[in-house]
């Protein structure tokens, strides 16, 4: 018994021994832990559910950067993408926008209605494709030969329209189904709680569900957070250049301020009607539903574990993520 105890007091020592070093690598960051000092570079993502956002508010909370939900599959447009697009812009925040995949439709036509929503813009980060599971594929994933080529159609319409190769936002389940060993080029987007996904070469880690910050008044109560794995000249690199023979570079990070001849998107008129949460096309309004589970961090595959076993579940899914 007391051979048992000393083993179990040896582990405990251990673990803590390697909490604190990753802690202090800035390798485990808390869900609630907005700004961390061991990253240069802070950021949110939003979508329709965090309702009216207050973009100065966030500045100056420490968020330099956001990606903005902008449309699902074909049909669907959030309804808060073009305010937000602008007013992130206006406040000084890099801004990109996502598009939420769906295994249902053909990535020409997701890419399509992308297009038709997000304007090419000085300044933007790269379009972010959001793959993660809702609905009936949460417990019953399509295979990588019905997902893959869906996701490859849309990936070269986005990346021939803007000019920039998308970044791709994965869980740890996704990426291990439809992007390991086939699609090395693209900037990650990892969302793992807590601990960073340190066996991948992440670009961008959400590294939490659950925070709460001052400036938004939604349905949803949390904000998700990011830290990006570099400087700010680093991600500034990756924005859109401007036009040649203009000034403007698109938006400074929050601490900055904007020039004075900082282009403001004209978008286009909406020939939508508004359904409880999003956009559609009039013939889509009446037969679409949003899916279950479709909200970022409801679906098993991205939900954070309860804090209590937090660490001990990122450090496993870490250290062995071909069991998963």
């Amino acid at each position: 018994m007391k051979r048992m105890i000393k083993i179990l007091l040896v582990l405990a020592a251990a673990l803590l021994a390697i909490y604190m070093l990753l802690r202090w690598q800035g390798a485990i960051l808390f869900w609630d832990e907005a700004a961390p000092g061991r990253y240069e570079v802070f950021g949110v993502d939003v979508s329709n559910y965090q309702g009216t956002v207050d973009w100065p508010a966030l500045a100056e909370q420490g968020v330099d950067f956001a990606f903005l939900k902008a449309t699902e599959g074909s049909s669907l447009v959030d309804k808060r993408f073009s305010a937000n697009w602008e007013n992130a812009r206006s406040a000084g925040v890099l801004a990109g926008a996502y598009h939420f995949l769906s295994y249902d439709s053909p990535g020409e036509t997701q890419a399509d209605n992308f297009i038709a929503t997000v304007p090419v813009s000085p300044g933007a980060l790269p379009p972010v494709v959001d793959i993660e599971f809702y609905g009936d594929y949460i417990e019953h994933p399509k295979s990588a030969e019905e997902v893959r080529p869906i996701l490859d159609a849309l990936l070269v319409r986005l990346e021939a329209h803007y000019g920039q190769k998308p970044i791709l936002y994965v869980t740890n389940e996704s990426y291990r189904l439809y992007v390991a060993g086939r699609y090395g080029g693209y900037p990650l987007w990892c969302s793992f709680p807590i601990l960073s996904p340190f066996w991948r070469e992440w670009t961008f880690w959400q590294y939490s569900h659950h925070a709460v910050l001052d400036g938004y008044d939604g349905t949803e109560r949390y904000i998700d957070l990011n830290v990006f794995r570099g400087g700010p000249e680093e991600l500034r690199a990756m924005t859109r250049p401007a036009s040649p023979g203009s000034d403007n570079d698109g938006p400074r990070f929050a601490a900055d301020a904007l020039p004075e001849n900082t282009i403001q998107e004209t978008f286009r008129p909406v020939p939508y009607i508004d359904s409880e949460d999003f956009l559609l096309p009039p013939a889509a309004a009446d037969s679409w539903r949003p899916s279950p589970g479709a909200r970022r961090g409801e679906g098993r595959a991205c939900a954070g574990p309860p804090l209590l076993f937090a660490f001990l579940f990122s450090f496993y899914s870490n250290l062995f993520p071909f069991l998963l």
